[in-house]
């Protein structure tokens, strides 16, 4: 097989979007759609995000404003919202109302949760550390009560996949793991 050499860029895996949620220092949510994100500890429980630092970021800054912030997966059908949310600006736009989308107080941090999302956690930024051009942002994921999901995602054996890949296989007629 022929190889090439190409110049040096970010290798990303395929990894789920997100979409992150903060509340401004008024009080307004905001969000932003990002690939750069994954599950980083189990105890304590934490996600690391990393948001674009040299560019003018809304939710950025909402987020180490507040202290916290929540985690939306969408679901396949929520591709063009959440391009939208991933391409527009919050200093110009107010684009959860833009896509229809409406927020509830997160139960454990100060953090809106989309209601739209079927699956949410809720994150208390506990690191911050700038690299390159991007600050990556440490969540731990709050107590019992972390975890938003939707009734349609639960299986038959009382579990959930996490992230789910899509609905229709969260639903799935597979048999259950053994726990």
């Amino acid at each position: 097989m022929a190889k090439k050499n190409l110049k040096m860029r970010v290798m990303v895996a395929p990894t789920p979007t997100i979409i992150a949620a903060a509340y401004d220092e008024n009080g307004k949510a905001d969000a932003c759609t990002l690939a750069f994100y994954s599950p980083i500890s189990h105890v304590p429980p934490c996600v690391v995000i990393g948001i674009n630092a040299n560019l003018r970021r809304k939710t950025l800054k909402s987020i180490l404003h507040s202290g916290a912030f929540t985690i939306g997966y969408p679901s396949a059908d929520q591709v063009k919202e959440a391009d939208y949310i991933g391409v527009d600006s919050g200093y110009d736009t107010d684009k959860l109302a833009n896509v229809g989308y409406t927020v509830t107080p997160g139960q454990t941090v100060h953090a809106p949760v989309i209601d739209q999302m079927k699956l949410s956690l809720e994150c208390k930024v506990v690191h911050t550390v700038t690299v390159g051009g991007h600050t990556q942002i440490t969540g731990q994921i709050r107590h019992k009560l972390e975890l938003t999901i939707s009734a349609d995602l639960i299986t038959a054996c009382s579990g959930f996949m996490f992230p789910p890949p899509s609905p229709a296989a969260a639903t799935s007629s597979r048999p259950c793991r053994p726990r």
